[in-house]
């Protein structure tokens, strides 16, 4: 019942997006992003093309590809998920996750500490400090209503 009223309670304005973010919901980018630095459209392609794998694997071409040009200014893996969401307006919204995957703590499961499916502990001790065990990015509605496409440099525009 707890998750029926959420439900019908849901809006942006919830409280769990910040002005920023709303914003871009609200005024979504219309037109193509033009990229005019190499290292900052190689470091994006890098970012998208390892978004399914581990933060480890795009460290590890990183670093190769600064091994084979050191004089390239290509974005560590965090500053390129920043640039890209400066540039497009999509953030990444997180919420806490049962380390067994059973659910997400948001709702009405917010201010539990541990599973109600597997009592698996929310938290873990490190360095004397809790904190969450595992993360989910739930995809929202709203993102549906954004422009789709790639990036698209000048170059690719001159057809």
């Amino acid at each position: 019942m707890e998750f029926k009223c959420a439900l019908e309670k849901a809006s942006l304005n919830n409280g769990d997006l910040d002005e920023d973010n709303l914003l871009w919901l609200h005024n979504p980018i219309t037109s193509i992003i033009n990229i005019n630095d190499r290292d900052l459209l190689l470091s994006i392609k890098l970012f998208l093309s390892t978004s399914n794998a581990s933060d480890q694997t795009y460290k590890n071409i990183y670093k190769d590809l600064l091994d084979d040009s050191p004089d390239r200014k290509i974005l560590s893996h965090a500053q390129a998920k920043k640039k890209l969401a400066e540039l497009t307006g999509v953030h990444a919204i997180v919420y806490d996750m049962c380390l067994n995957s059973c659910i997400t703590y948001t709702g009405p499961f917010s201010s539990l500490e541990q599973c109600p499916m597997c009592e698996v502990s929310a938290m873990t001790l490190t360095n004397q400090k809790s904190i969450h065990t595992n993360t989910s990015i739930p995809f929202p509605l709203a993102c549906s209503s954004k422009p789709s496409g790639k990036l698209h440099t000048v170059k690719d525009c001159q057809g």
